[in-house]
């Protein structure tokens, strides 16, 4: 049992540095006033060209009111806009704007630093080992 509460105690402080770092980033980079959930908002809408409403609603498993205000929010912020389809003038797309995009990549950009800072103290060995691990971890 005590390896067991050791790991889940090393993941927790593991996590917690990876957001200090994201949160530096985010202060760098003038996006402080992104909430997490916001983050993961932006990377959906990324990942899924012509993204509608009604989709984003099944995914994240929400109502369509709630994803309204969640757009909304994401406009005032000027993470996104709506794009009206040119085939059907009902259908809007929530596309990233540039600020948008430069904020998703924020993610990469301090996963990429933290690895960075933390990857250096360790040989190739033991790097081979953690990716293989942590792979078990999260696959």
């Amino acid at each position: 049992m005590y390896k067991k509460q050791e790991l889940t105690a090393l993941i927790i402080k593991f996590y917690n540095e990876l957001s200090k770092c994201s949160v530096e980033t985010s202060k760098e980079l003038g996006s402080y006033e992104m909430q997490i959930k916001q983050f993961h908002y932006l990377s959906l809408i990324d990942k899924t060209p012509n993204m509608t409403s009604s989709e984003l609603s099944e995914i994240l498993n929400i109502t369509k009111p709630s994803v309204t205000e969640i757009i909304n929010k994401l406009i005032k912020l000027g993470c996104v806009y709506r794009d009206q389809s040119s085939s059907d003038k009902r259908v809007f797309y929530i596309k990233l704007t540039e600020k948008g995009k430069n904020i998703v990549r924020l993610k990469e950009i301090s996963a990429e630093k933290f690895a960075e800072e933390r990857l250096d103290s360790l040989t190739g060995e033991e790097v081979s080992n953690f990716i293989k691990i942590f792979r078990k971890l999260i696959d």
